[in-house]
């Protein structure tokens, strides 16, 4: 049976710019492959209607700790042993883009939330420093996003 874990950026999870910054990232080992389930977003800033793209896409060249800050997975069963896999939010250096496997665009005024259809999760590869990110620009929104991402292993 799958553990399930979550973790969140926390405030000020990651700078809005007019580029694309990694808010979130599930970071995979050899060892297993994490496979999301949930995903939210939503920007803690003072409200207002500025565009924001969110996408989530395959990225590799993930060096948690170094390039990010380490988000502490927490299981969802209060019993169950830590996540081999690592989150990593804040990117200060941006990993290696892939894939693009979900993109959509969005009002800075309303959270969004994804939510797999069963058997439709998306599936990290069981890679070291590889994985899948959450990600997001505005052309004129600079404050903070923070998200929240569930995942099975």
């Amino acid at each position: 049976m799958y553990r399930s874990y979550q973790g969140n950026s926390g405030v000020g999870g990651g700078a809005m710019a007019t580029t694309v910054k990694t808010i979130i990232s599930v970071i995979s080992t050899a060892a297993i492959k994490p496979y999301i389930y949930d995903w939210t977003l939503g920007t803690i800033g003072t409200p207002a209607d500025n565009v924001m793209t969110v996408s989530i896409s395959r990225l590799t060249n993930m060096t948690a700790g170094t390039s990010c800050t380490t988000v502490t997975a927490d299981p969802l069963e209060p019993g169950d042993a830590g996540s081999t896999s690592t989150l990593g939010g804040a990117w200060t250096t941006e990993p290696t883009v892939g894939v693009t496997l979900f993109s959509v665009g969005q009002n800075q005024r309303a959270t969004y939330r994804w939510v797999a259809a069963p058997g439709g999760e998306l599936i990290c590869p069981s890679t070291a420093n590889a994985g899948i990110g959450l990600r997001a620009l505005s052309p004129a929104y600079t404050g903070d996003a923070q998200a929240t991402i569930y995942y099975k292993e």
